[in-house]
């Protein structure tokens, strides 16, 4: 009887050694888990797309209190020098028209951004006048450069109304499609004048493609939806 209880006990305590080595080697194998689990986690991520804005640029002019975003490859001009091939507005133009208005910025679609194409031109002007009314102000829209009308509305920027009329006109083998907006706010007269241009037809040792005058355009009117208002003392007046 002693003898089996000796051997009772001792096969209790050979089973004891027993499981405490499966657990030893159970913990020595979990941080090698553990090791895997953390190099999966600090594995680098993939890259982030660039942001929309990365391909925008900021015109922002503290004086006149006003901003836009336009593409980046697109050029801005502040002063527009007289040119008869071009048809942008000049400040001495823009004055003998609108007495008053003053041209403040000026972005134009390069050449080369629609290569092989019938693009001719495309640009978009800001003009602001703080010496008119708002009624004088609204009736430069319908008061616009000769050309048959073709659709016109109303749109909100940067909280107030900005009327618009767009006109289709041909000159000189170009098809032009011109929209003006303007809109009154504290006093002051705000318009934009987009213009696109086309050459009017294909030839053998022309262009291979028409321009999309649609997509020529998006990122003009695009523009002028981003334009921001903010408060400023009272504007000078064009020279």
């Amino acid at each position: 009887m002693l003898h089996c209880k000796q051997f009772i006990a001792l096969g209790l305590v050979l089973g004891t050694i027993w499981l405490s080595g499966c657990d030893d080697s159970h913990a020595r194998s979990a941080p090698a888990r553990s090791s895997s689990a953390s190099a999966q986690g600090t594995a680098p991520s993939a890259a982030r797309h660039p942001s929309r804005d990365s391909v925008l640029a900021t015109y922002s002019n503290p004086t006149y209190g006003v901003s836009f975003r336009y593409p980046r490859n697109y050029l801005l001009e502040e002063e527009i020098e007289p040119d008869d091939s071009s048809t942008l507005w000049t400040q001495q133009e823009l004055e003998a028209e609108q007495p008053g208005s003053v041209l403040v910025a000026s972005v134009v679609v390069p050449d080369d951004v629609y290569p092989n194409s019938t693009f001719a031109s495309g640009h978009l002007q800001l003009a602001v006048n703080s010496s008119v009314t708002e009624e004088t102000c609204r009736s430069f829209v319908e008061s616009a450069n000769s050309g048959w009308p073709a659709a016109g509305g109303t749109t909100f920027l940067s909280g107030i109304a900005m009327q618009w009329s767009e006109r289709h006109s041909v000159s000189a083998g170009n098809a032009y499609i011109n929209r003006d907006y303007t809109g009154f706010s504290n006093g002051t007269c705000y318009e934009f004048f987009l213009e696109v241009a086309s050459t009017a037809a294909l030839n053998s040792d022309g262009p291979s493609s028409r321009a999309d005058i649609v997509k020529v355009r998006r990122p003009l009117e695009k523009t002028v939806s981003s334009l921001e208002l903010r408060a400023s003392a009272a504007l000078p007046h064009a020279n």
